[in-house]
């Protein structure tokens, strides 16, 4: 983002987003054309009507050409209200919850005092809640769930629409902002306007009404995700929080999101040694993105040991300086894993125990040594190895891996030559193995095989490479 600066309004202030949303009306307006035309054909109608024989008839006449213009008045507006209602905020049916009532559950719930700061952002979640009361025959959930619903919702808003946070501070000079100078998120739809929260941007209910989905990736959320945000915890399976300026350090709230199956908080400011020991309560997450945030630390034992579904895993850009730990490797359904730039340390030998993979990437883990495992995981189809430290030769039995596609090993210390058994690996689209120790010619790989992207040194034999050296395929200098 090329500036951090936003003004709706210059002059007007407002604190934690209040006033944000000004309610929104829908113009109709008439159409000359389509008027000139109705009236043009209701002329036609009426003469070519029989004329009538007597004053009976003709008053006849008239009840039926007025009942049919009443007829047509109620469609009409039967129509505009169905486009009113489909574009403004839904009405509420049934009785409405009170203020009393909801006061009550709140400070039942919640306590007094995270009710009563006044400069607080949960005070202004819970002032609006007591201004927009909810309609008790909307959904079929507890009164209390959806009052602590609507309240975690509202705490999201005012805590990361156009607030500071010691980031924005200190590290794009946003020392003294005010809320009118801090962007706003850059979709907001329906937010504290629309009557049924289920209708506000990003979210998705079941049919209970409780929020399965939360979706604000990339949309400028500022401040701090606030605690609340666990009280979602009954229906919530997906949050996408990604590329977001909200700034939280420990955030251990989200280990309290017990029924997430998708989490995706990658390029975001979230601090804490190493992945959060609470998420080890996610036992449900079948897909999970931390990377590029700030969880700088090993990774422990403890916390993957009971994620069982766990299909997709990445930590890339996360400063880990460990092994992996025995329960990561142990995962019975983890297809994709990607750990670019962490500090791996140790060697490759847990790949041939990861049988459920699919694809992995390691790059650029300079701690990564030894040598290349004979086994690879039986569905394996994408492997990237590169800017490591591994010493070796290329596996002769990787050649029997007939479901490999994409095979990047540059810039490391492999020698030898390619093995005459890779001529065999039909599906090949990718083999990228510059900047090595290789020698000799792969002649044989182009004798048997197609493939689009083969990149090797220049000093190797090859009249089928796409290009030769680092610097040609990458662009990079070795």
């Amino acid at each position: 983002m090329s500036s951090l600066s936003y003004k709706d309004n210059p002059g007007e202030t407002s604190t934690y987003g209040e006033d944000a949303f000004p309610p929104t009306a829908s113009v109709f307006r008439s159409n000359d054309d389509n008027a000139s035309t109705a009236t043009s054909r209701r002329r036609k109608i009426c003469c070519c009507l029989p004329r009538p024989k007597s004053r009976r008839g003709v008053w006849l006449l008239r009840a039926v050409f007025a009942f049919g213009l009443l007829l047509m008045a109620v469609i009409g507006v039967a129509v505009y209200l169905g486009l009113q209602s489909s574009s403004s905020t839904p009405r509420n049916v049934g009785p409405l919850i009170t203020s009393e009532e909801m006061d009550r559950y709140l400070r039942q719930a919640v306590g007094a005092n995270e009710l009563e700061n006044r400069d607080s952002y949960t005070s202004l979640a819970y002032r609006w809640m007591l201004q927009n009361p909810f309609s008790l025959q909307e959904f079929r959930m507890r009164v209390e769930d959806r009052v602590l619903q609507r309240y975690a919702l509202a705490c999201l808003y005012y805590a990361t629409y156009r607030v500071n946070n010691d980031w924005l501070r200190y590290n794009q000079g946003l020392m003294d902002a005010q809320p009118q100078d801090i962007f706003p998120w850059t979709e907001s739809q329906g937010w504290l306007v629309y009557a049924n929260e289920c209708d506000w941007y990003g979210i998705t209910c079941n049919q209970f009404g409780y929020v399965t989905s939360l979706d604000l990736g990339s949309n400028d959320l500022t401040g701090e995700i606030p605690p609340q945000l666990q009280y979602l915890s009954h229906g919530l399976e997906f949050l996408n929080i990604e590329g977001n300026y909200a700034y939280n350090v420990h955030p251990h709230f989200l280990g309290k999101l017990t029924n997430l199956k998708y989490l995706y908080m990658k390029d975001s400011l979230f601090e804490s040694d190493g992945i959060p020991l609470v998420f080890a309560a996610l036992t449900n997450l079948e897909e999970f993105d931390c990377s590029h945030t700030m969880f700088h630390g090993p990774l422990r034992e403890d916390i993957f040991e009971n994620m069982a579904q766990l299909r997709y895993l990445e930590i890339s850009g996360n400063q880990v300086n460990s092994t992996l730990p025995q329960s990561l490797i142990s995962l019975p359904n983890l297809k994709y894993f990607y750990a670019d730039n962490v500090g791996l340390t140790g060697n490759l030998e847990f790949l041939q125990d990861m049988s459920a993979l699919v694809e992995t990437w390691l790059d650029r883990n300079p701690t990564l040594t030894g040598t290349l495992p004979t086994i690879l995981g039986p569905q394996l189809e994408s492997l990237s190895l590169t800017r490591n430290n591994i010493t070796s030769s290329i596996p002769d039995e990787w050649g029997s891996h007939s479901k490999l596609k994409h095979l990047w090993l540059y810039s490391n210390y492999l020698y030898g030559s390619i093995p005459h058994s890779f001529r065999k690996l039909s599906q090949l689209q990718t083999f990228a193995v510059e900047d090595n120790l290789f020698t000799g010619n792969v002649e044989h790989m182009c004798a048997d095989l197609s493939i689009p992207d083969f990149q090797v040194d220049c000093e190797m034999d090859c009249s089928c490479c796409s290009c030769c050296g680092i610097e040609e395929c990458t662009g990079e200098r070795s």
